[in-house]
């Protein structure tokens, strides 16, 4: 950027020296003193390239100086522009102070200038140009410093904003850790829970084995002993029918032994939205066509956890008074969930134009629930409309159990 900005520089002022020698018309001394300061102010700023100090703005600004004191004219407004050049060249590589600092040098030195001038006779139209030259030149100055200030202040803004986007990213991104965190928290509370369950029913299953078992065969063994001595007609039927008791009972003692009697996610999840309605006096219509326990639990907590999110963002987002909850398999046998409510949103008296215009911002509960959803292959699409409120729609494949 500087660079280039140098080399402009340069090609102007190459071009500007040429026109004000051209009508200087010096001679003698006077011109050799003109082309010196003249090849001074070109070769000053590639100076600055190798050297790299700024304050060689201030001989440059020296440079002019000595220039309009040289001209034979009272206002040379090729030299006079060479303050300007200066101005704008520290604008774009200096800082906002250096660039007040060479203004104010460019300032007091054309005031000189003037004021050198006025033995020789001034009249009032020199005097106005005087005075007009010397106002622009520090509205130029005021200008460029507060343009700087602005362009600064704009970086900052943009460095913070970069910086508060960085940091929502990094919010984001520990709420969904915290959010898995939690699932995968409630998944081992309920894996607890139906352990426990199949230990019980175990211990139950032992129990009657041991107890009413064994107390049940010893009973068949009296009756056919009983039998075998006095031939009663009756004992032999006491005795199949308590074998039938017995068979009976350890069919039930296998059923507990092989059957778990955890706590199903249907029977969890229709606890939630009864417990929903209840708190915010919203209907929930729910129609399941598929059983959830056909599914891996992985696959069932993201259904689960995707109606409760839906029922949340609801609750908070919308004014509905309705919610229906869909589950069946499609023609091409996906499955379907489909959650959508009554709400009617705000935003549509401010809509110009536009039968599906967005009018909700994907927020952490929706895409906490894309991100659930593609994390097992599935699609997901929300629609916000004037007639069926907002709308969750998800498909996704396999997911069943072995």
């Amino acid at each position: 950027m500087s660079l280039k900005i140098i080399a402009i520089r340069t090609l102007i002022s190459i071009l500007l020296s040429i026109m004000a020698l051209y009508f200087e018309k010096a001679s003698g001394m006077r011109s050799i003193y003109l082309m010196l300061l003249l090849m001074g102010f070109i070769t000053l700023p590639v100076l600055r390239i190798w050297v790299k100090k700024n304050g060689l703005y201030f001989l440059e600004c020296g440079i002019v100086f000595g220039l309009n004191y040289m001209t034979r004219f009272s206002l040379n407004m090729v030299f006079i522009a060479f303050y300007v050049m200066i101005l704008l060249e520290s604008f774009f590589t200096s800082d906002r102070d250096e660039v007040l600092e060479v203004g104010f040098l460019s300032a007091v030195l054309m005031g000189i200038n003037f004021y050198v001038l006025l033995p020789y006779g001034v009249n009032y139209r020199l005097i106005t140009e005087m005075v007009f030259l010397e106002l622009m030149l520090m509205l130029v100055v005021a200008m460029l410093y507060f343009l700087k200030s602005y362009r600064l202040e704009k970086k900052k803004v943009a460095s913070l904003l970069e910086e508060n986007e960085q940091k929502r990213e990094a919010l984001e991104k520990a709420l969904y850790t915290v959010s898995e965190q939690n699932e995968s928290y409630e998944h081992a509370q309920d894996e607890v829970v139906r352990l426990t369950r199949v230990a019980e029913r175990a211990e139950l299953a032992g129990a009657l084995h041991d107890t009413i078992g064994h107390e049940i065969t010893g009973l068949i063994m009296q009756i056919e002993m009983l039998n075998m001595q006095y031939k009663v007609p009756l004992a032999k039927e006491a005795a199949d029918h308590a074998r039938e008791i017995l068979r009976g009972m350890r069919q039930v003692v296998e059923t507990l032994q092989m059957h778990s009697v955890s706590e199903s996610t249907t029977i969890k999840l229709k606890q939630k939205i009864t417990a929903f309605s209840e708190q915010t006096g919203i209907q929930v219509h729910l129609n399941f066509e598929i059983n959830m326990e056909i599914f891996e639990d992985e696959y069932k907590q993201m259904i689960y956890r995707t109606v409760l999110e839906a029922l949340t963002n609801t609750a908070k987002h919308s004014n509905a008074t309705e919610i229906w909850l869909i589950f069946n398999t499609l023609t091409t046998g996906t499955y379907f969930l489909k959650l959508m409510d009554n709400g009617k949103n705000e935003k549509w008296n401010e809509v110009i134009s536009g039968e599906h215009a967005e009018l909700y911002s994907e927020g952490n509960g929706l895409r906490f629930i894309r991100k659930r959803v593609q994390k097992l292959g599935g699609i997901v699409e929300y629609k916000c409309e004037r007639d069926g409120g907002f709308q969750i729609m998800i498909q996704f494949e396999g997911g069943l159990r072995d």
